[in-house]
């Protein structure tokens, strides 16, 4: 993964969970890159294409987290459990799912 699509996809989670999948553009996710709208689209033709992109990498870094606290030993429920607190904790307002199913 590229630099540019990871800073895209970081902006656009963080835009997602502040203020769910109305609260961003591609406009706005390109300025807080510092690149052109068009570079977003050549990566991401349509705004569902991102944030499903931005749901799968985040569901993928959540079952990976819960995968290596149950490996070292915790318990299934307090690991997921402690995921779900840690994203809450972050400083985003919401998880992203929560966002997603809130505003979609």
């Amino acid at each position: 993964m590229s630099d540019t699509v990871k800073a895209i996809l970081d902006a656009t989670e963080r835009r997602i969970r502040e203020a769910g999948y109305s609260g961003f553009s591609f406009r706005e996710v390109a300025a807080d890159v510092g690149v052109k709208s068009a570079s977003v689209y050549h990566h991401f033709p349509t705004k569902s294409a991102l944030a499903a992109a931005v749901a799968r990498r985040y569901n993928r870094r959540v079952v990976e987290a819960a995968n290596a606290s149950t490996a070292a030993g915790k318990d299934v429920v307090e690991a997921w459990r402690a995921v779900f607190r840690s994203a809450l904790d972050d400083g985003a307002k919401m998880c992203l799912c929560g966002s997603l199913g809130a505003t979609v």
